[in-house]
């Protein structure tokens, strides 16, 4: 599985229940697709890496079909 920039995302978070890496990159510039579900809506984000200073920040774009969110 996909270890993200914040760790394994769907270990902890409650929405995002698949998470895939689409590159080997890690860090600044690194792609991924991940899917959330909430009250059995499923959605797909493709997500990019923006923003990188481990361990204590990082940023990520999440573009999917109906919004796009800045996660800081």
């Amino acid at each position: 599985m996909f270890e993200s920039t914040n760790g394994h995302v769907v270990k902890w978070s409650l929405t995002v229940v698949e998470e895939e890496a689409l590159h080997d990159t890690v860090g600044l510039g690194a792609t991924f697709r991940c899917v959330t579900e909430e009250r059995g809506r499923r959605m797909e984000f493709a997500g990019e890496v923006v923003h990188w200073e481990p361990p204590t920040r990082s940023s990520v774009t999440l573009k999917g079909p109906l919004f796009d969110i800045l996660a800081e």
